[in-house]
């Protein structure tokens, strides 16, 4: 799916078809600046073999970049509403708007250059972007690896096998339902880490911040010098490897 513009939502579901909606309006315009806009819009939608695509084309009297209308322009709003079968993949692209993708066996691959994303219950591989807003996955339970240029970042009830979650100007908060099983990342450039992990989970602990303190409820085997900036070490032995980063802000690391 590659689109100009609109929020985008997906579904899995027990069946073994495709199903999708496609909502759209236009604010402030009059009735025949709506229509010549509506027709311009151009929503492909087709399918070859198992891959089903949808496209679309901004209207030509927008031109390139005018998703940011002035205030009283016209402007052009589309929502999709897209349920599939559970065990799709789904690749989403929108230059302009949210992407949620909800109970998926398959992986997701998500882009949008302006809006929040949201995971919830997704069994394959997450990979998701947004060049502004929030990241929220929750119960997913293979890798993510998510990205925000300025958003908060929340992770829930995670079960997967390794974790990735980067952000130019937020929070971060990761709370793991089992012990880690493999390595993971959680950076920022501008907000606090929190990370809530089991207390019999066994990491190698490598935890830095720039502008704020290490804090921690489980007990470290510390490596090197001790300082309230930084802190590694081992818990429960080592294993996987936990590194937090943050250029301001506080890290906590938190028993489960």
């Amino acid at each position: 799916m590659d689109v100009d513009r609109g929020d985008i939502h997906v579904v899995g579901a027990d069946q073994n078809n495709v199903q999708i909606r496609v909502v759209r309006d236009v604010t402030h315009a009059s009735e025949a600046e709506a229509t010549r806009i509506l027709k311009e819009h151009h929503v492909v939608l087709q399918q070859h073999g198992r891959e089903i695509s949808i496209t679309a084309q901004r209207p030509s009297s927008f031109g390139r970049g005018s998703w940011w209308r002035w205030w009283g322009q016209p402007n052009l709003n589309v929502h999709y509403q897209i349920t599939v079968p559970q065990a799709f993949d789904v690749r989403l692209k929108t230059e302009g708007g949210a992407i949620e993708v909800a109970t998926l066996h398959g992986n997701v691959n998500a882009n949008t250059e302006g809006g929040h994303l949201k995971f919830t219950d997704i069994g394959g591989k997450v990979n998701g972007q947004t060049e502004g807003g929030s990241v929220k996955a929750v119960g997913c339970q293979d890798e993510v690896q998510v990205r925000t240029e300025g958003g908060s970042i929340a992770i829930e009830g995670f079960t997967g096998k390794g974790l990735q979650a980067l952000t130019e100007g937020g929070s971060i908060v990761a709370e793991f339902a089992v012990p880690p099983r493999s390595d993971f990342t959680l950076r920022t450039s501008g907000g606090k880490v929190t990370v809530k992990i089991p207390e019999t989970s066994a990491v190698n602990l490598d935890a830095h911040t720039a502008g704020g303190r290490v804090r921690t409820e489980l007990p470290v085997q510390v490596q090197g010098r001790l300082d309230r900036e930084t802190l590694r070490g081992t818990i429960n032995g080592g294993g996987s490897l936990l590194k937090l980063e943050t250029e301001g802000g506080n890290i906590r690391l938190l028993k489960r």
